[in-house]
């Protein structure tokens, strides 16, 4: 997170990411979420990025299970205001921007087959707030198109300028709330 803003300090000072692969949930029922921890340190993203469990492989059809892994991360725990940060779980929500960046060579599958989930489709994760980052392939405009502005955002944009864009975002947000109270 080297880049800067015109005042020339980094516009994300706290960060966490981790790294998440997904394939076809019902063609690899055992293996087909892949998890990582939250880390703090750009070697440890490469590190999780490189891993085996991390390569593509198998598969043979063109759809993935992108919604189920979506709504698989959107659901996942999070921390609550006191707990210790936890490399497991999301922070509070409110604390901080969660953004999803996906990366992706094929369409996604519908219905959802996850139990938690089974039957669900794009409307099931359009109603959780994210904010996805695709790739700018062909494959990434079904997001696109089937989430448009509904709850979540999606764009092509790079991951620094959607992140970017969101912590501004945030940040006149709680300016408008903190001049509104006072």
């Amino acid at each position: 997170m080297a880049a800067t803003d015109p005042n020339n300090e980094a516009p994300i000072k706290d960060w966490r990411v981790k790294i998440v692969g997904y394939r076809d949930q019902q063609a690899n029922p055992s293996d087909w979420f892949v998890d990582t921890p939250f880390v703090r340190d750009v070697a440890a993203v490469q590190a999780q990025l490189s891993a085996p469990n991390m390569q593509a492989s198998g598969g043979g059809d063109e759809t993935e299970s992108l919604l189920d892994a979506l709504f698989k991360l959107a659901m996942m725990e999070q921390a609550g205001a006191r707990d210790a940060e936890d490399a497991g779980r999301w922070r509070e929500r409110g604390t901080s921007i969660r953004a999803i960046i996906f990366l992706t060579d094929a369409t996604f599958k519908t219905p959802m087959t996850i139990p938690e989930a089974a039957g669900g489709g794009v409307e099931d994760v359009k109603r959780i707030r994210l904010t996805l980052c695709s790739t700018p392939l062909p494959s990434a405009r079904g997001i696109e198109s089937n989430f448009g502005r509904g709850y979540g955002k999606t764009s092509t944009l790079s991951a620094a300028q959607a992140l970017r864009s969101r912590a501004s975002s945030v940040a006149r947000g709680k300016r408008r709330r903190a001049a509104s109270s006072t």
